[in-house]
Parts: structure tokens; sequence; C-alpha cells
């Protein structure tokens, strides 16, 4: 049984391109090799790096979790057996932000 102190984490820092869903998933994937290789079991990626930090279309082109995206990242964590920690940006996003407005007037 592993401890704590060997379980490796990696950082992924990828060039995450506002809108290009599928050359962002391709980035995630080469992080996920890369860390693999080097023995991360654990890999957290940038907030908003499937669509896009300040991407104005993210909200309409967001999908719902469970969903198209989250359904990617399950089977990119099966098929590298690693854990995965990646802020989606689903359709809910626009709810709260919209509740949350709401509250404030």
């Amino acid at each position: 049984m592993k401890t704590l102190s060997e379980i490796v984490i990696a950082l992924a820092q990828i060039l995450c391109i506002d809108g290009d869903r599928s050359g962002n998933f391709l980035r995630i994937e080469n992080a996920i090799i890369e860390a693999k290789s080097k023995k991360a079991e654990i890999i957290v990626f940038p907030e908003s790096c499937i669509l896009g930090w300040i991407n104005p279309e993210a909200h309409t082109r967001a999908t719902a979790i469970p969903g198209t995206d989250s359904e990617i990242l399950c089977q990119l964590a099966k098929k590298y057996k690693v854990a995965i920690n990646i802020h989606c940006r689903d359709a809910f996003d626009e709810v709260f932000e919209v509740l949350e407005s709401e509250k404030s007037d």
C-alpha cells in the first residue's frame, strides 16, 4: 500500500487555445503521456483548458456533466490509468451565474 508521500502529482501547463476543443484535448492527452512517463498518478490541469479561459462562446459550447467532454476525460484517465483534475466549464455554470446575479438585484 502506498503512502501519501509516494504519490506523484503532476501540474500540467499546456497551451489552451480559445475554442479549439479538439486541439486542446490533444494537448491534454500529450501532457498526460508526458506526466505518466514521469510516473505521475494524479495530473492537475489549468482551469477552463478545454474551451479556453477567455472564450466568449464557452457557455454556449460547453457540454453538460456527464457529457461529451467529461466522457473523453474519463476515457483518457482509464487509458493511461491516472487521475485527472480539470475544471470543466459545463453548461450549468451559466445557470449559477444567473442565480448569483438575481441575488444581488
